[in-house]
């Protein structure tokens, strides 16, 4: 069998830093560079994998920002409903797979969706698809019709006496609207 060190040189796994690993990240000039730990540094495009997994634009290099606009992706560096739909939908693929218990994987993915949340910032939208996903299982896993209209409208409200000044949010603002549009289009 292959070494651990032979497949991480192979893949150059230093390469890949966690962003909350201390010492690992070094950021100059606003432009960061991942520290291999053996004194060499990489192109910081493990920045934008990162932000595709939980949003931000914040240690992406400029030039690469400005690459992902000019192109019309820049929005794939946001969390969206797709994100949580997709960890949701494994989640529960992996739960039937292994033949747990509806109630079991309804308290896997909530735990692992508001994980997921935090580490995205918990931003509105983030707060949103997050609230839609566990209640519409919520709904499934206890034998309820879900009605997405409803469940939006819930969390929309729920969310403004939370925190009323999200109303004019821009991100909140949209967020609501293109999940309106897609549920009373479709």
């Amino acid at each position: 069998g292959a070494d651990f060190r032979q497949v991480r040189n192979f893949f150059q796994l230093d390469a890949f830093a966690f962003p909350f690993q201390p010492g690992r990240l070094r950021h100059g000039g606003g432009i960061a560079a991942v520290d291999d730990g053996a004194g060499r540094n990489f192109p910081d495009d493990g920045f934008a994998v990162f932000a595709m997994l939980f949003g931000g634009y914040a240690d992406i290099d400029p030039e690469l920002l400005e690459s992902f606009t000019a192109t019309g992706i820049v929005h794939i560096l946001s969390v969206s409903g797709s994100h949580i739909t997709l960890l949701a939908g494994s989640i529960i693929a992996i739960g039937q797979l292994i033949r747990l218990k509806k109630w079991a994987v309804f308290f896997i993915l909530t735990s692992i969706i508001i994980i997921y949340s935090i580490f995205s910032g918990f931003v509105p939208p983030v707060i949103r698809s997050a609230a839609m996903g566990i209640l519409s299982y919520a709904a499934l896993t206890f034998n309820r019709e879900s009605q997405s209209r409803y469940l939006l409208a819930v969390v929309a409200v729920v969310m403004l006496i939370v925190s009323p000044g999200l109303i004019f949010n821009i991100s909140f603002q949209l967020s609501f609207a293109a999940t309106a549009g897609l549920l009373y289009a479709a």
